[in-house]
């Protein structure tokens, strides 16, 4: 009660005094123009309203602090700081005179004085973040008593914000799960995520599609031009190259309809430099923004782009049909799109066009396949979008999508090379799983006076293998190298490939029985391919299930997974990958061919993963190098994994494994948690590889060159 007295007596006083006796204009008026005078930037004006508020009110802390901040835009600092003192000795309980007495020092270059006005502003307020963010900033962490950091209420708030992150962490994982669609359901996914087209994204220019009909249903014929006429472009034109019938057919007269449309029998002359051309065969259904999204895709450097497509059954007596048997492309591979059974149904190529499609279509050559194998195998751009952006019409009677055979190897590929092999095998005792690896090798080689082998015996004690690697070595193709030292599988096979002669280097686990006649020639073919760089087998458990059918990137909680893992022998994964050499992210260390000169150039094993994730980094290496990982299905080898070694104790074998998978990731970020080839609609599960379906990004990212740019 009193101190309310007091303060409506002090200001009556100086209302009497400056505003009666003095003239001085009221203190809300000359506040209410400073702020004004602030606003507009004059800070002269400004100045002179806030000292008049302070005549009118001098026991205003408001008033003082923006007289302050006027002096300081006016460059008068030593006035400010003088402003920002008498609004301290007002108020030593408010943080805010501390804080700006604080800046005004600083710029006057009195850092002590400074971070001690910071100081007491944290005494004041220990949570304000300005001052304590100062004071850090100063480098004097040590101003904050211990009353002011390592607070306990601060640290429960951290605790539970981070226990808040952990749930939405489990949350988002729990509803990605929900929205992840079995494969069975495609038809529902395909509803649920159509490609739309990004809004503001400018297209590029015209394309000039080329329709192969010739053969065709006109049936199959009207709806691919129909797909063309619901085109959210307009800026196209279709040539359909068709046969008499087709083009009597009333099919036909829809050239009459619109003269975007022209029948031919042959490809005629065009202007190939004004526009893009996009190939496809009668019976392929475009979504309506799929000239969009090539359009915008292509960029301004030739390149051939494919999709993904899936096929649709007519229903009989309804007006749509039904979507069925998704082929989700991988990223360009010469090898995939040679053994592929359902390969790309359309090609896309950007002007200016390379030569090789030129001559393609003057010679009528339509596969779409045919175009991007081309392409791929002249060093040619090519890459993939990987959105849904066509359907194949097929008949209500099939029981599957129609499949073509794979492409024999290019002509040069075919011939065996003379190249001799090194076999290196670290091992501990296990004589009877050493023993059946070299055998079985050395049984199923083709040319086995062109292998050797090198064994790294690391501490082996038991007598039965004492004597197998004496004898062994005594029959001549072997080699014993004592490796005295704690296991490192990298630096083992390190050692074991130093001084090699032989142009091929095969890293095999001793726990490997080989299955395959002529493993040894299937290599030299493959490597003899200048563009390989490493070689996987396709490795099965000893009942026969699969273990190993290339390595996905990323798969699993960011890790690294072999996919087909635990599969059944007679299943092939989408458009039967397990079962087809192709491209692969990386191929386990159990079994890895390399050229000699290849693993010279990349600097062989990195010998700080000692255990886990050394082949995932070897492949990541090799592919930087411009060079390509293949999965060789025709190579089959039992793996007994795991067998040598043992089990380790479960929570230090993960740990173990965490560090190693830690390292991978400094070593190559991204790259390491991304998998560059499989197509990205795919998600897997801990004991099943290609288990649902997610939408992929609807972004414009074509995926390309998955050898240098993963």
């Amino acid at each position: 009660m009193l101190d309310s007295f007091l303060v409506r007596l002090r200001r009556l006083y100086y209302q009497v005094r400056f505003g009666i006796l003095e003239k001085v204009p009221a203190f809300k008026e000359s506040m209410a123009a400073g702020q004004m005078a602030k606003k507009r930037g004059d800070w002269q004006a400004a100045l002179e309203s806030f000292s008049l508020a302070i005549r009118a009110r001098p026991d205003s802390i408001g008033a003082r602090l923006q007289q302050g901040h006027a002096f300081k835009e006016l460059g008068r600092l030593a006035e400010a700081e003088t402003a920002y003192r008498s609004a301290v000795k007002l108020d030593p309980s408010s943080v805010a005179p501390h804080i700006h007495l604080g800046h005004a020092l600083k710029l006057l270059g009195r850092r002590s004085e400074a971070a001690d006005a910071y100081a007491r502003a944290v005494s004041v307020a220990p949570r304000d973040e300005v001052a304590r963010n100062e004071l850090i900033a100063l480098g004097l962490r040590e101003k904050l008593s211990t009353d002011h950091y390592g607070d306990t209420a601060i640290a429960n708030g951290v605790r539970y914000v981070n226990d808040e992150i952990d749930r939405l962490r489990v949350a988002v994982r729990d509803l990605s799960r929900a929205a992840t669609f079995p494969p069975q359901a495609w038809h529902d996914f395909r509803r649920a995520f159509p490609p739309l087209f990004p809004a503001n994204v400018p297209v590029k220019r015209p394309v000039c599609v080329i329709l192969d009909a010739r053969g065709a249903r006109p049936s199959y014929v009207r709806a691919s031009l129909t797909s063309l006429l619901d085109q959210s472009s307009s800026e196209w034109r279709a040539v359909v190259l068709a046969d008499t019938s087709v083009r009597e057919h009333s099919v036909g007269s829809l050239e009459k309809v619109d003269p975007r449309i022209g029948f031919f029998d042959t490809v005629p002359l065009l202007e190939w430099g004004s526009m893009d051309v996009l190939i496809i065969h009668a019976g392929l259904i475009l979504t309506s923004s799929a000239l969009d999204w090539f359009s915008a895709a292509g960029g301004d450097e030739p390149i051939a782009l494919y999709t993904d497509h899936d096929h649709c059954v007519h229903i009989s007596g309804g007006i749509g049909g039904h979507w069925r048997w998704p082929a989700l492309q991988d990223a360009p591979g010469k090898y995939d799109l040679r053994s592929n059974p359902i390969p790309p149904a359309l090609v896309y190529s950007v002007s200016p066009h390379s030569d090789t499609t030129i001559d393609l279509i003057a010679a009528g050559n339509l596969d779409p396949r045919l175009h991007l194998l081309c392409r791929l195998e002249a060093g040619e751009r090519v890459g993939q979008i990987p959105l849904v952006l066509a359907s194949r019409l097929v008949e209500p009677t099939a029981d599957g999508p129609p499949v073509v055979e794979s492409l024999p190897p290019a002509a040069e590929t075919m011939v065996s090379s003379e190249f001799r092999i090194r076999v290196v095998v670290p091992t501990r005792d296990q004589a009877g799983l050493l023993e059946s690896c070299v055998r079985s090798l050395e049984r199923t080689a083709a040319r086995p006076e062109l292998l050797s082998v090198v064994i790294l015996d690391n501490r082996s004690v038991e007598p039965v293998t004492l004597e197998l690697l004496h004898r062994l070595e005594a029959e001549g193709s072997t080699r014993v190298l004592v490796a005295d030292e704690p296991f490192n599988w990298s630096r083992f096979n390190n050692l074991g490939s130093e001084g090699a002669q032989e142009e091929i280097l095969v890293f095999a686990n001793n726990d490997l029985e080989m299955l395959s006649a002529g493993w040894d020639d299937r290599l030299r073919i493959l490597l003899a391919d200048e563009g390989v760089g490493a070689v996987g087998a396709r490795l099965l458990y000893p009942d026969r299930t699969l273990q190993h059918v290339g390595i996905i990137l990323g798969a699993i909680s960011g890790r690294p997974v072999h996919e087909g893992r635990a599969a059944g022998p007679g299943e092939g994964g989408p458009l039967a990958r397990w079962r087809r050499t192709r491209e692969a992210a990386a191929v386990t260390g159990a079994f890895l061919a390399v050229r000699n000169s290849v693993f010279l150039h990349v600097g062989g094993f990195n010998e700080r993963l000692t255990i886990a994730y050394n082949d995932v980094d070897f492949c990541l290496r090799v592919r930087s190098a411009g060079l390509s990982v293949v999965f060789a299905s025709d190579i089959e080898a039992i793996h007994h994994e795991s067998k040598t070694r043992g089990y380790a104790n479960a929570q230090e074998k993960i740990a173990w494994d965490d560090a190693e998978f830690r390292d991978l990731c400094h070593i190559w970020g991204r790259e390491a948690l991304v998998d560059p080839i499989a197509n990205p609609h795919w998600t897997f599960a801990e004991q099943r590889s290609f288990d649902g379906l997610q939408p992929s990004s609807r972004s414009l990212k074509v995926r390309t060159d998955i050898v240098s740019n993963p």
